[in-house]
């Protein structure tokens, strides 16, 4: 339809040539088309290919994505494991120290003093029994067994390492103070027969 001649097709033959590419989902030679209009009429050609390939690409870049996110969390996750890790080792180390350093300056402390660190024994071991119970157990015995060496016949002290040795369940350190102090001690005398087998 154009007005000069060398825009025109030249014959009906090209003319039925370019009508033939259009019909089969081709571009024309009157386009002159480039390379969107080409992908344009491929994808017409093969749509159901391209949308399967287009579909598998979308699944395994965002089975990748999902990958790469499930490894940074667990990735995160172990580092704050591990700095929490090393948190609750240097805080029991340093509990151990301080416990070990008490036990130590225990033994040189005169009567008086013992005396008085262990009338608050029993509301100290009660409330970090609930918060720390093997340490707490271990720290109160050891108080107790210092201030049983300076005051053995203090039925305070006896009664209350009698205690933690049955709340630790050490049996043979109990029944030996039971049997020191039978007459302070009798209920577990008591208990001592009742469960010998």
């Amino acid at each position: 339809m154009a007005s000069s001649p060398e825009k025109r097709y030249s014959s009906v033959e090209v003319l039925q040539k370019d009508v033939r590419l259009f019909l089969n989902e081709y571009p024309t030679e009157a386009q002159e088309a480039g390379f969107w209009v080409q992908s344009g009429f491929f994808w017409r050609r093969n749509q159901r290919i391209c949308q399967t390939i287009l579909a598998s690409v979308v699944i395994v870049i965002g089975g990748l994505l999902f990958f790469l996110n499930q490894l940074t969390e667990s990735e995160r996750r172990t580092t704050q494991a591990l700095q929490e890790s090393k948190k609750h080792a240097a805080d029991l180390e340093k509990t151990m120290k301080m416990n070990k350093n008490m036990a130590e300056s225990l033994d040189t402390l005169p009567k008086t003093i013992v005396s008085r660190i262990f009338a608050e024994n029993q509301q100290y071991r009660d409330y970090q029994l609930l918060m720390t119970p093997e340490v707490s157990l271990e720290r109160s015995n050891q108080f107790l067994e210092a201030a049983y060496k300076t005051e053995p016949r203090n039925q305070y002290i006896v009664g209350a390492l009698a205690a933690n040795y049955f709340i630790g369940m050490d049996f043979d350190k109990l029944k030996d103070l039971a049997e020191k102090h039978q007459r302070h001690l009798h209920h577990y005398i008591d208990f001592f027969s009742k469960n010998s087998s």
